[in-house]
């Protein structure tokens, strides 16, 4: 391979900012990326039946939480991220031996082998170009592998809420939250389905992650009963869900 300083440069920068969301996150004690957030619970129902798990390719591999539940239903799991620092710390929360952590940048990953479900938990909301990202996660799928997307809800419920106190401006404006965890963008179903479309995919299953009245801060402690009941409840209004499930197939 050719050295190109250029892009080792690049390459390091990114590196850099993805280690510097890590960092903010121990410093604003923020959980969204502990085993134990509820939403990652509610969000895992939603995913892991609809996973194919004979290879599993995770696209973001952040501190190993969707690491560890794919790491149970799968045979095999790579899990792929820039940050050497959420992957040291991945690999202390998942020892199973049947996942792989790797070091890269998504736009110079190239697999060994083709996958059978490829998981982007929360993850296109980060890239700067989520079109060429989907692209070329659909070169790596099996013939009949599934691409698996969660991204935030632009008009979620929550985000509604907010808008109608002054908290946000416009649906797609990104709050203090967004830009801490490094967020570039929500999504629409409008905007993620041009996407996908963009991407050569098909998006064969469509569906919303827990109807979310109030912020993170505003629903602590609720009853866990609660949290389930708004889960299935919201099963009835995907479009208000506070996240976005789409499941694709490469598009030929």
């Amino acid at each position: 391979m050719t050295h190109n300083p250029e892009r080792k440069s690049s390459e390091i920068s990114v590196k850099e900012k993805l280690d510097h969301i890590a960092i903010s996150l121990d410093e604003a004690n923020i959980d969204k990326y502990t085993h134990d957030y509820y939403l990652l619970r509610q969000r895992m129902k939603t995913l892991l039946p609809r996973v194919r798990p004979r290879r599993v390719l995770e696209l973001g591999t952040a501190e190993g939480t969707v690491t560890r539940y794919l790491a149970r239903v799968a045979e095999s799991v790579v899990s792929v991220d820039g940050s050497p620092l959420l992957l040291e710390r991945a690999r202390k929360q998942v020892p199973d031996k049947n996942v792989i952590f790797v070091e890269a940048l998504f736009e110079e990953y190239e697999p060994e082998n083709k996958f059978s479900s490829i998981v982007l938990s929360c993850i296109l909301e980060h890239v700067d170009d989520p079109v060429a990202i989907l692209a070329r996660a659909a070169k790596w799928l099996e013939p009949d592998g599934l691409i698996h997307i969660i991204v935030p809800n632009a008009h979620a419920l929550n985000r509604r809420v907010g808008r109608a106190m002054g908290m946000l401006s416009s649906l797609d404006q990104l709050h203090d939250g967004d830009l801490r965890l490094g967020h570039q963008r929500v999504f629409s179903w409008t905007t993620l389905g041009s996407d996908i479309q963009a991407a050569g995919l098909k998006a064969t299953r469509w569906g919303g992650i827990f109807l979310k009245p109030l912020s993170d801060a505003q629903m602590k402690d609720w009853d866990p009963k609660i949290l389930d009941a708004l889960y299935e409840v919201g099963k009835d209004f995907p479009e208000l869900c506070t996240e976005i499930y789409a499941e694709c197939h490469g598009g030929k």
